[in-house]
């Protein structure tokens, strides 16, 4: 790959693995709290990359998952989206306005809302009940949401006991799994 830095990659995707004891934290709180489903939205390719840790929890859990485009979202007023549902919003730049309109549509139906950014202090992290920051940029924000996405679906199995592993072999798992990928694209 032309002009591939491998350290900033593996930097970048150490930063988004680095965050699982903080999810942790914020997902066991939800499940808690209790949660019907979970939603993953984004604009663009945003959403796209949530599928991976949609197709997980549909196969693997009980857990009634969506992954949506923010805008449909917000024109179908999707009848499982409530009270109990954990929304992720996954936003490189966070500032993307149908991103933070979405964001601000689900809190006004009662959801709890984690966003995934690659910058702090954007409009939607001032707007989510939670925010994860990830310092990326184009060429690596896949990488990092997928890790980040995988983390979150996890934990949420783990929380339901439907993961019957523990939370340090499944790190070492994802954390071989962007060293492949490095190893790959180098």
């Amino acid at each position: 790959m032309f002009n591939f830095d491998r350290d900033r990659f593996l930097r970048i995707q150490n930063g988004a693995i680095g965050l699982k004891d903080e999810l942790d934290v914020v997902i066991d709180e939800v499940v808690t709290k209790g949660i019907k489903n979970v939603f993953f939205v984004g604009t663009g390719g945003a959403a796209i990359i949530m599928y991976a840790a949609e197709h997980i929890l549909k196969n693997r859990s009980t857990l009634p998952a969506f992954t949506e485009i923010s805008s449909e979202l917000m024109v179908t007023n999707h009848q499982h989206l409530g009270e109990q549902s954990l929304v992720i919003l996954p936003s490189l730049s966070g500032t993307m306005k149908e991103t933070v309109e979405v964001a601000n549509f689900c809190k006004e139906k009662g959801a709890t809302t984690i966003c995934l950014v690659g910058h702090a202090n954007t409009a939607l992290t001032e707007v989510t009940d939670y925010s994860f920051v990830n310092f990326a940029e184009d060429d690596t924000s896949c990488e990092s949401f997928y890790l980040q996405s995988f983390l979150i679906a996890f934990r949420l199995m783990y929380k339901r006991q439907e993961l019957i592993i523990h939370s340090m072999e499944y790190q070492s798992h994802l954390d071989r799994l962007y060293r492949q990928l490095c190893w790959q694209l180098y």
